[in-house]
């Protein structure tokens, strides 16, 4: 599929320009009936742009624009246009194609360029009808409050255009059209997840609660009974951060009659699992995993409660974590001074455990935040320009919070690639002199977008040498780097919320929303990477978006950046420390949950991606597949601007699912959980093993599934749910059909 952004086409831009404008309708002489009064037109070459009176869409005239495949024509509007708060505007205009092969383009831009570039507006792409009718476009799009919009239109490539009637609506009387949901009818996934309350961070309630304890070799089992059930559990685990591994479990069911054992896990602020409930038949016993996780290093005590009915008991496990990869945190490199304890203290509640720390001198301070957390954190630390590292040795080795500590040369952002290895080979003597084993990091790589919507790439063409560490005094031969520090660019604030032609919602990728994507794919960095020789994990630092005027929209656009940034293998993913405000702020939610479910995950290729649903940035649903111990997980976000109607096809029988999804509109976060996997009715009457959804335009869906069989192919992928087959291989006798379809 051809990216939009490389496509020709004529843009109809909304120029932003800072400050705070007076109210407009619209553009001055939006029907061009005096020519180009209150229009600024831009032409280079051949191109053109020119008044006509040659059946206008209506009054007496329209406006050409012609351009050539090398020359680009476009005409910008002098009149300012005010944004309502929170609302949005539509912008709408009579087109019409003329000949040949450019798209029509609708969007928002900074001001200040010269030159409209499509990859950095806010806007969507229209192909050439197939007709050269008059036909209606509409982009509904929403913007901070104190930005005002200019309209232009440009024809970039070989083609001609007329446009006509151009006016700026309120969205309120086209919200059915322009932006469409799933229907409400649809049952859901499975039921409401329910969530129990964190308990007080250092939690220890001095004893066992309701449970025996006994010796067993060298171990302490916790023995307790409800309901006629005998339980069995450790008193103490080891879990990996962010694994979902779970606590050996054993039961059984003494009575003659079927019970269901409920099963409650609570921990610190960090530790967020769904209420569990599971089937005991009678007279038997069984052994399973109770999920836990950590997004910690701290120790800290977990309560478990299990319950019967109306009888509940309760026993406290002692959990150690150890260190994982990837992880997620915030990056304060932008920050004028250190961050405070309590500052990292409400990070980590939301489970963000790595914080990368601005340079400073002050050592005292450094080592006062270090030993603030308890040993939850990691940090990365950046000593400013020549400064000796000088923290007690002590925090300094690995026997002490050496281990959780990274290193990682400061150097300004424009430095070349010759100063940023000096500063690396500066640092790098210092540690090494001191007998230190370090984890040193690359300096902060600067990434730009590449031309045409191809993706992110390295800002300096000589970035390998910036990291090269051959040739370096005293570090050893065998010295290397953790990680490559890479720093993208923020992400666009004005977005796109829907669009529409002659009324009916925009069908096929939206190309803004492709674009985001585009500015989020590091894919051809890992291949840069690769080939230099320097195939290591990437630390994403400093993500970040531009307000759009709607914080549910900046953490929607960053999930999506993280996902991506995950799926590249990243080791480490970090919002820029503004983007994290109040715990309840939907950025930190949404970061909370991301760190949830992909801590400690394995991106899978996508074995089944087709055409229109893949892992690509310009699918119509893009979405990437995860492995995690027992737990597949995928991720999934629909590109289109309307709901989309998929399955989520299976290899390997789940034996729970829980769905969470981050949303535009109602309750940001819902979650859903299926304590026991069942295929829905829809999927027995296709007979077809999968689990069916409608996705929303702009939301994100998560989908995390404890699996029979755990392996890369757990998935076929994601399909349209009209065309999702699989042909169950065929048999005489053996497993019923359902059964044979997970293979």
């Amino acid at each position: 599929m051809d990216n939009p952004a490389a496509l020709a086409g004529v843009v109809l831009i909304l120029l932003l320009c800072t400050g705070s404008p007076a109210a407009a309708d619209g553009p001055t002489n939006p029907g061009f009936e005096t020519g180009l009064d209150g229009w600024r037109a831009q032409v280079t070459g051949a191109a053109s742009v020119a008044p006509s009176n040659t059946q206008p869409a209506s009054g007496k005239g329209c406006v050409l624009l012609r351009a050539t495949a090398a020359e680009r024509a476009t005409l910008t509007s002098e009149t300012d246009v005010a944004v309502p708060d929170g609302d949005g505007i539509c912008l709408r205009a009579r087109v019409r194609h003329l000949s040949g092969t450019a798209g029509l383009w609708l969007g928002l831009r900074p001001s200040g360029a010269d030159t409209p570039d499509i990859s950095t507006c806010a806007g969507q792409l229209f192909q050439p009808f197939g007709d050269t009718r008059w036909h209606t476009a509409v982009v509904a799009v929403i913007a901070p409050p104190d930005v005002c919009l200019q309209a232009a239109f440009a024809v970039s490539g070989e083609g001609e255009w007329a446009v006509d009637d151009v006016e700026v609506l309120p969205p309120a009387g086209l919200r059915q059209t322009l932006l469409p949901r799933a229907p409400g009818t649809e049952p859901p996934v499975a039921e409401t997840a329910v969530f129990p309350e964190p308990l007080e961070p250092g939690w220890d309630p001095g004893g066992n609660l309701d449970a025996r304890e006994r010796r067993v070799l060298n171990q302490t089992e916790l023995l307790l009974d409800v309901g006629g059930i005998a339980v069995s559990i450790p008193s103490e685990v080891d879990i990996t951060r962010g694994s979902r591994s779970g606590i050996v479990t054993y039961c059984a069911n003494r009575g003659t009659v079927d019970k269901e054992l409920s099963i409650t896990v609570q921990g610190p602020p960090d530790v967020r699992l769904p209420v569990w409930r599971i089937p005991v038949a009678a007279k038997r016993s069984m052994q399973f995993r109770v999920p836990v996780q950590r997004l910690l290093l701290d120790d800290c005590r977990l309560k478990l409660t299990f319950a019967v009915k109306d009888e509940a008991v309760s026993a406290p496990v002692l959990v150690h974590t150890r260190p994982a990869y990837p992880t997620t945190g915030l990056s304060w490199a932008s920050a004028d001074a250190l961050p405070t304890a309590d500052e990292l203290i409400a990070a980590a509640r939301g489970g963000l455990g790595l914080h990368a720390l601005p340079p400073s001198t002050e050592a005292a301070a450094v080592q006062a935040l270090l030993a603030a957390d308890g040993g939850a954190c990691e940090y990365l630390l950046h000593p400013a320009d020549g400064a000796v590292p000088a923290l007690d040795a002590s925090m300094m080795t690995p026997e002490g919070a050496g281990s959780r500590l990274g290193w990682a040369p400061h150097v300004a952002a424009e430095a070349t690639a010759e100063q940023k290895r000096a500063a690396l080979w500066q640092l790098a003597g210092l540690l090494f002199t001191h007998h230190y084993a370090p984890n040193l990091h690359s300096p902060r790589l600067g990434l730009v977008s590449g031309e045409n919507g191809a993706g992110l790439r390295f800002a300096d063409e000589q970035w390998a040498a910036a990291v090269d560490l051959q040739g370096c005094a005293g570090v050893g031969a065998d010295a290397s780097l953790k990680s490559l520090v890479v720093a993208p660019p923020a992400l666009p604030g004005a977005t796109v919320l829907g669009a529409t032609l002659d009324g009916t919602p925009f069908a096929g990728p939206a190309s803004y929303w492709t674009g985001v994507n585009a500015g989020c794919d590091l894919s051809g960095v890992r291949t840069a990477a690769t080939e230099a020789g320097l195939d290591l994990p990437l630390s994403v630092s400093g993500l970040s978006a531009m307000p759009s005027g709607d914080r549910r929209i900046d953490a929607l656009k960053l999930a999506r950046a993280m996902t991506a940034a995950f799926y590249a293998r990243a080791g480490a993913v970090l919002l820029d420390a503004s983007m994290a405000t109040a715990a309840d702020d939907p950025v930190m939610r949404m970061a909370q949950v991301l760190s949830a479910e992909l801590s400690g995950s394995e991106p899978v290729v996508a074995l089944g991606a087709t055409e229109t649903m893949s892992p690509r940035s310009d699918a119509l649903v893009t979405y990437m597949p995860f492995l995690r111990g027992e737990e597949g997980i995928l991720v999934i976000y629909n590109n289109s601007l309307q709901p989309l109607d998929v399955a989520v096809g299976l290899r390997s029988q789940p034996a729970t699912v829980k769905c969470t999804r981050l949303c535009r509109d109602g309750e940001f976060v819902r979650t859903e959980f299926m304590h026991t996997f069942r295929l829905s009715e829809r999927a027995k009457t296709l007979a077809q093993p999968g689990i069916y959804m409608w996705l929303d335009p702009l939301d994100v869906t998560i989908v995390t599934m404890r699996l029979a069989d755990p392996y890369i192919g757990w998935t076929r992928g994601v399909f349209d749910a009209a065309t999702f087959k699989v042909e169950a291989p065929a048999r005489d006798r053996g497993p019923q059909w359902w059964e044979r379809l997970f293979y």
